[in-house]
């Protein structure tokens, strides 16, 4: 995922070419956005992880049970993601290319967890 921010990876030849998944550039960079606007600074990665698990905690508040939305649909600081009922996470990935002499580009973006062709 961090490739997708490391501009040296045009400089591998063995890499050209090559495609990988990373958080959507649009959601994270939607979050870094109003994180700034609170904070007044640009939030590290990890910030993302703490946002994330806030949010599934005040989804399983929000109707008082406090059971874990597993199958639903949250979004996250870098996109959608979905807790399964064996306790995984699946996420939204966008896809991007390695092009020579180029920052990392997004070929396809993020989809829903769960969406047709998910």
């Amino acid at each position: 995922a961090l490739w997708g921010q490391d501009d040296s990876t045009s400089q591998q030849a063995a890499l050209a070419g090559a495609w990988f998944p990373g958080p959507d550039p649009a959601a994270r960079g939607a979050f870094e956005s109003r994180y700034e606007t609170a904070f007044g600074e640009k939030p590290a990665r990890i910030v993302g992880v703490a946002y994330d698990a806030a949010a599934i905690a005040a989804r399983a508040m929000r109707d008082g049970s406090g059971q874990v939305p597993v199958g639903e649909v949250i979004l996250g600081a870098d996109g959608a993601l979905r807790l399964n009922p064996g306790g995984q996470v699946q996420r939204g990935l966008a896809v991007y290319a390695i092009a020579p002499g180029a920052a990392p580009g997004v070929v396809a973006p993020a989809e829903l967890p769960g969406s047709v062709g998910y």
